[in-house]
This record gives structure tokens, sequence and C-alpha cells, in this order.
């Protein structure tokens, strides 16, 4: 079985947490580890399970595999979209790239950004989910509900398949009646009064031939690009490239339109795991651990007479008083207040951002690149200050813009830098300008990060590091 992690979201719900360049399966949101991690780990003691593969575009590339070694996943694949197409064209691609291993592989097909608070419940319906599998059905994972969401599309029930393997705490599957958008309150209610409805998680488990041939039924157009799309990719270090011509061609689908509605093999294993898309901060504080008073606070927090709220803090302290009810979500280049129970407004918000053409919608403090990480720390006008973190054996050159100069200052760790024919080390305490249109090398050596310190006078762009 083959974990197939679909990363590739962009997460705007989540602003400012979350931006397009930055999404959330990127973020720790509920923990030390981020939500693509934690996917990962909770699949830990599945039987079975070869090395994963995982979708995203091309932006999230060096982010993914960064967080994938941290935790100590190796042998990954990396599937690059060059344009965003919906799960249909992810989900065939990763179907064609299983049976290149083998004909009978299964794939478990997982969303990278979302909460499973039991992990024991969720592998016993991977375990049901499989053995329907290898059975010849399309399998998909229904959450039993607790509650009327507005925010999740839902699957109602049909018979139940297989009765007669049912042991006597119920059918573990039934076939797919129908699948139904996300409903207003008053019929969320009546989903859930009736028993014979659970939301749809968007996680599914086939043998990857028999997912594949379905689509080639009903979409055999998108099949075809999907194809030609792998085939006619490249690849490059750890990361296969599709080709945008023919990927570029496919219609933008979920596998649930494309397939799960038309196919009749399809069934819903229901799940009861603890499980939350966390779509919205009204679902991060939800799911978080409140105080007396309701109030879900992450890092430096202080708040009085306050309730039923969720206080962020990334990078200082946020002091809050006299409020309920609300969404306080600060970050180094940005701050969110929303009413909590009308936090799917944010959307809205970072519509309008984009409008005005704010770079706090795509750009993060933080970015991965090749050779490491760099953060903005502070920019305006007149400078700019960032972190430079260079991997172990790591390198890079630049040079420096016509209009800047830098002065580059060593906060830890050790390397080299190269001007010219000159090679000076690098250590704790070393300091340097470099002019404008200098070039040089630099290169981490020992067993920890370089890290530098860099102001730019005029502020030079962040591009200068690529």
């Amino acid at each position: 079985m083959i974990p197939v992690i679909l990363a590739g979201g962009s997460g705007t719900r989540l602003w400012p947490m979350s931006r397009e360049l930055y999404p959330k399966q990127l973020l720790a949101m509920t923990g030390a580890c981020t939500m693509l991690q934690h996917t990962l780990m909770r699949l830990d003691r599945i039987a079975g399970l070869e090395a994963p593969v995982v979708l995203c575009n091309e932006s999230y590339r060096y982010g993914i595999a960064r967080q994938l070694r941290e935790i100590g996943v190796h042998g990954f694949e990396l599937i690059l979209e060059p344009v965003g197409r919906n799960t249909a064209p992810a989900i065939a691609v990763a179907a064609l790239k299983a049976m290149s291993r083998s004909s009978d592989e299964q794939i478990l097909v997982l969303p990278a950004d979302h909460l499973i608070r039991d992990v024991a419940a969720f592998h016993e319906a991977v375990g049901t989910a499989a053995a329907f599998a290898r059975q010849g059905y399309l399998t998909t994972f229904g959450v039993v509900p607790r509650s009327p969401e507005t925010g999740y599309g839902y699957i109602r029930k049909g018979p139940a398949v297989d009765p007669g393997a049912a042991d006597a705490g119920g059918p573990k599957a039934f076939a797919i009646s129908r699948f139904v958008e996300k409903p207003d309150l008053e019929t969320a209610q009546q989903y859930l009064d009736s028993g014979q409805y659970c939301w749809n998680s968007g996680m599914f488990l086939f043998q990857a031939a028999d997912i594949w041939d379905e689509l080639k039924q009903f979409d055999p157009d998108m099949a075809d690009a999907c194809r030609l799309a792998l085939e006619n990719g490249r690849v490059e270090q750890d990361a296969l490239f599709l080709d945008p011509g023919a990927f570029g061609r496919c219609r933008a689908d979920s596998i649930d339109y494309s397939v799960m509605e038309k196919t009749e093999k399809g069934v819903m294993v229901p799940m009861d795991a603890g499980w939350s898309d966390l779509g919205s901060w009204a679902a991060m504080w939800e799911c978080g651990t409140g105080d007396e008073n309701g109030n879900v606070c992450t890092g430096d927090v202080l708040v009085e007479k306050t309730k039923n709220s969720l206080v962020f803090a990334q990078s200082r302290l946020v002091a809050a008083a006299g409020i309920r009810d609300l969404v306080i979500v600060e970050t180094a280049d940005a701050v969110l207040v929303a009413d909590r129970t009308r936090s799917q407004e944010v959307k809205s918000v970072v519509s309008g951002l984009k409008a005005r053409n704010r770079g706090e919608v795509f750009l993060h403090p933080t970015r991965f690149l090749p050779w490491g990480v760099v953060i903005e720390i502070h920019t305006d006008a007149q400078c700019a200050i960032r972190r430079i973190e260079i991997d172990p054996g790591k390198s890079f050159e630049i040079t420096s813009p016509a209009y800047a100069g830098c002065y580059w200052s060593v906060i830890s760790g050790s390397g080299w830098m190269t001007r010219d024919q000159d090679r000076e080390k690098m250590d704790q305490g070393f300091c340097r300008h470099i002019g404008p249109k200098q070039h040089q090398g630099v290169e981490a050596c020992g067993q920890a990060p370089l890290v530098i310190l860099e102001t730019s006078v005029p502020a030079a762009g962040p591009d200068h590091l690529l």
C-alpha cells in the first residue's frame, strides 16, 4: 500500500498564518510538528506501507522535502504539478505511478492538512477499507458527524455492503447513495438527526488499477492527459515535474465528481476518529484545548475577562481584555481580528487583499530554498533584515544587487566564503560588508547549519538569494 499525500492546497481560510506560498500543511497548527508531518507520522504501524508519494505544486517542493526528512521519512517521491487541477488528476497520476511499481498496488489517498485525534480508530478504518478495496470496491472514509456542520460536504449512506460479514457492531461499509454539497444549518441538522449521513472526509483507498480503469471510463480525456503528463515529465534530483502542456489540458475536477458519483463500485467506510479538516479559525478553536473560560491560546498571550476566543501569537506578546467570541491571529507581518462565528469570511478578506495586490496574501516571512531557509525579520524602504540558515554541506552563490550593499554577521555554525580566488573561514562573530554587484559563494561545514544575519542597505529584495 502506497500513501498518496495531497499537499497542494493553499488554505486561505487560515490567513494570515497560511499563505499561498506557505500553506497550512507546512505549518505547526496543532503542536510542535506540522500538519504534513502529523499526516505521515500517524501512518506508523500500518502494516505493508511503502514510501509515500507526495503531490504538490512546484512552490512547495523544498519545504515539503525538508519536513519529510526532519521526521525520518526517506525514499519518498515528490510529484510536482505545474498548475492546480483538483484531486482527480492528482489521484490519476498517483495511480499510474503506483501501477508502475506493481499491478495490484493499493493507494491510500490523504490530504496533508487534516487533524485526526484517535489514531487507533483511523488505523482500524484503513484496515476495513483495504479489505473492501481488495474486493474491487472504491472506498472513501465518511466521518461520523457529531454536530450539524455547514462547512463540510456530506455522503448519504446506501445499503450495507456485505452485511453477512458484519459483526455485532453493525455493517463495516455502505454503498454510496449520493454526495451532497455543504448544507445550510437547518439541512445539516436534518442530516444529523437522520443518522443516514457522514461528513465527506476527502480520504480514499483503492486498488490503483481499479480507480484508473474507472477514470478512463468516465473521463478518458483526463486519463490520457495524465498519462502523457507522467510519461513526458522530467526528473530532477528528488522530484518529478509533470509535463506542463499535457497536465494543463486536464479539466480541473474532484475525484468525487469525476468518478465516485458515477461508479457502481463506490463504498463508504464510516470513521469516528476525531477528524477535522481545520478549514477555518472556528474549527481551530473547536479542536483546541480551552481554558476555564473557553479560550484557546497559543504563543505569548495574556487574556483578562475574555471568553470563548482564539488568540494566536506568533512573534510578540498579544494581550486581550473584555472580549468574547473573537479570533485574534498575530504574525510577523499581519494581524487578523474576526468574529469567531463568522471566521469563514476570512476568505473574503483574502480576496480583498488580492485585489489590492498585497504581498501578505502570497508571501510568508519564512521561505524554503534548495540549500536552507530564509526568514524575513524586518523590511522597510531603508533596509531589510533577514536570517539565513544554510544546511550542513550545502552551498550557494549570489551577486549582491547593483543598488544595495549587505552586511553579514555569523550567529552560529561555521562555513566558508569565497570571493574570486580568496577563501575565508566563517565562524561565530564573523562580520563582512558585501558591496553592490559583488559575487561570492558560501558553503556550510560542520554538523550544524551556518546561520547568518543579513542587513541590506537600502533594502535588497528577497530574490537576490535565489
